[in-house]
């Protein structure tokens, strides 16, 4: 598949991009996008949000705009598919041949990476699910499709051009049902889980149809405890081991 990579980042955060530019894999193609902070967070992106159902998070709703931001740059981008991820994401070793060798079928319009069973609690115990060991082919990493009752969680994935055109379209005028009574205009805060309702719920999405890897590839690691207030620049991986800096195993 012919991709581009958007990494979305707060501008402030000068040293997750050096991260990027220093840790990341060897991507041909790759932007940086910046992301909202509360206090950035556009006064359009306030539709999404038009309800009194959902909690009022000013970090969840300057995260939910800064991926409807980058959904859209992905549509007005010149590649096929655009890989949108962040800053503090970790990558599958091999990660660029298991790309190159996609061939996704007709109906694919967003491929979720980072479809981990149970939830990590440490960057150790993704790289132990990321990193290759013996015995490690790609067909352990084809694609399927997302069954309709798996929730989707912390979506980062390939998204098609075309997709992302329509994606963007269906999120700027979402209702919401609740309770099993009610539509409400906007959203969550949880961009994920918006992701899983448009498609697999309210099949929004017309041909375009939500898949995912049989294994992980990516993993933010923004989700766990021990990046919250430092940074996963702090480490390296070496030989499938977390190493912080000042070369202590973690």
């Amino acid at each position: 598949m012919k991709y581009k990579v958007y990494v979305v980042s707060l501008p402030e955060r000068t040293d997750r991009r050096e991260r990027v530019k220093n840790y990341f894999p060897p991507f041909k193609n790759i932007e940086i996008v910046d992301a909202y902070s509360p206090e950035t967070r556009p006064k359009w992106s306030d539709r999404f949000f038009a309800n009194d159902y959902f909690p009022d998070m000013d970090k969840a709703k300057a995260c939910f705009a800064s991926f409807y931001n980058t959904y859209r740059r992905i549509a007005e981008g010149d590649e096929e598919w655009g890989i949108q991820v962040c800053d503090d994401t970790v990558f599958h070793p091999d990660i660029i041949n298991i790309l190159d060798k996609y061939n996704p079928p007709e109906d694919c319009g967003f491929i979720a990476m980072n479809n981990f069973k149970g939830r990590a609690q440490s960057i150790q115990q993704v790289i132990n699910q990321l990193y290759t060991k013996a015995g490690d082919y790609q067909f352990y990493y084809n694609i399927e499709p997302y069954k309709e009752d798996d929730e989707t969680w912390g979506i980062i994935g390939a998204i098609h051009r075309d997709c992302a055109k329509k994606l963007c379209k269906v999120m700027w005028n979402m209702k919401t049902f609740l309770h099993n009574e009610i539509w409400v205009n906007g959203h969550t805060v949880r961009v994920d889980w918006t992701i899983g309702l448009i498609f697999n719920w309210y099949h929004l999405m017309d041909k375009w149809k939500l898949y995912k890897t049989k294994r992980p590839i990516t993993f933010d690691t923004g989700l766990l405890s021990e990046v919250g207030d430092s940074s996963i620049n702090r480490y390296k991986i070496v030989n499938s081991k977390l190493i912080s800096l000042d070369e202590r195993n973690l």
